[in-house]
């Protein structure tokens, strides 16, 4: 099972700083997320710096990278200011 390590606002909306799932691609994430957490916390994942393994993913809306069962999925929010 992949292990999904959250920061910032999904740590909070999720009461977890990580969890394991049974997920193989980006899509079944996204899928886990909203089946496990509703739609706010979809919106919120896709607005974070995501990495897969240690890699940067740029394109999250393709969502057909391959996860592997000791995978890493990390999930950054984006900060801003000045």
């Amino acid at each position: 099972m992949a292990t999904l390590v959250y920061q910032g606002e999904l740590r909070r909306m999720t009461g977890k700083d990580e969890e394991t799932a049974d997920v193989r691609s980006m899509r079944e994430v996204m899928e886990f997320l909203t089946l496990s957490y509703g739609a706010e916390v979809l919106r919120k994942a896709k607005r974070c710096m995501v990495a897969l393994d240690g890699v940067k993913i740029d394109n999250l809306n393709k969502r057909e990278h391959d996860i592997s069962t000791d995978s890493e999925v990390y999930f950054f929010p984006l900060s801003c200011g000045g």
